[in-house]
């Protein structure tokens, strides 16, 4: 029987690059993002959602345990890797022993399957968070700015942005109240739950830090440890002040309220 993972998560945390060098190992599957009305699965399963009386509980079940599905990711996996010119990382669902998917606390919340992960026994949990919401919501407005997601180039260097005072205080509040939500979230799943957790900040403070979580979460996942690491890099790696042209209108708006602490 193959375990089962999941990594829950928030937008611009890194959890991609996890997936990424999750899926170098030989002996892991991780099928990314499945609950978001933009994934591809999402999309070809929704006449099932409104016609066909498909529950979210279901289509998580059939992800995890049908080999059908794993071995169309694999296929689909394969065509994506020769389209760019890379190599193809089959893998045997006989072979693999831990598959996963990731996601968004916010698409828990919206499909409210908070009790599908609180009541399973079998799902190991790795929790990616990054404590600094204000960097995490800066870098989700300047992705949507530049339109890239993630890169192994570094392909935004130059460039610089302004961001929207009104329209940051707003989604500031918004992703605050969501964090704390999440992170109640979590605390319960660490209580019932093999649970894994590491922040943003840990994970990428240097590369001895990655690599000994990456080696950690393949001991967590009970598979071997792999050196291999994803070649995603940060979209935005320069400090922040370098990039936002309004960056000191932005610490004006935030001294003297709660969100002044992520400033520093």
């Amino acid at each position: 029987m193959h375990k089962k993972h999941f990594i829950l998560t928030s937008g611009r945390c890194g959890s991609n690059y996890l997936a990424n060098t999750l899926n170098l190992n030989a002996e892991v599957v991780n099928y990314g993002e499945v609950l978001g009305h933009w994934t591809l699965l999402k999309k070809i399963h929704k006449p099932l959602f409104s016609l066909g009386g498909l529950s979210k509980e279901r289509y998580l079940d059939m992800l995890y345990k049908q080999s059908t599905y794993f071995y169309l990711a694999q296929c689909y996996s394969a065509y994506s890797h020769l389209r760019k010119k890379q190599p193809v990382n089959w893998k045997s669902r006989y072979d693999t022993k831990s598959i996963g998917i990731k996601d968004f606390f916010v698409n828990i919340k919206q499909d409210n399957l908070y009790n599908y992960f609180l009541d399973s026994k079998e799902i190991s949990i790795i929790h990616l968070k990054r404590s600094n919401i204000l960097k995490r919501l800066i870098s989700a407005m300047l992705m949507h700015q530049a339109g890239v997601v993630s890169t192994t180039e570094n392909s935004t260097e130059r460039k610089s942005f302004e961001i929207n005072i009104e329209q940051l205080l707003a989604k500031l509040k918004r992703d605050y109240e969501l964090n704390e939500e999440e992170n109640a979230f979590a605390a319960k799943l660490s209580k019932k739950q093999p649970f894994y957790q590491l922040s943003y900040e840990e994970y990428f403070s240097s590369p001895e830090s990655t690599s000994k979580h990456n080696s950690q979460i393949f001991d967590f996942l009970g598979v071997e440890s792999s050196q291999a690491r994803s070649k995603h890099r940060k979209v935005l790696s320069q400090n922040l002040a370098d990039i936002i042209t309004n960056y000191d209108d932005i610490e004006r708006a935030l001294k003297a309220t709660k969100f002044e602490q992520y400033l520093y």
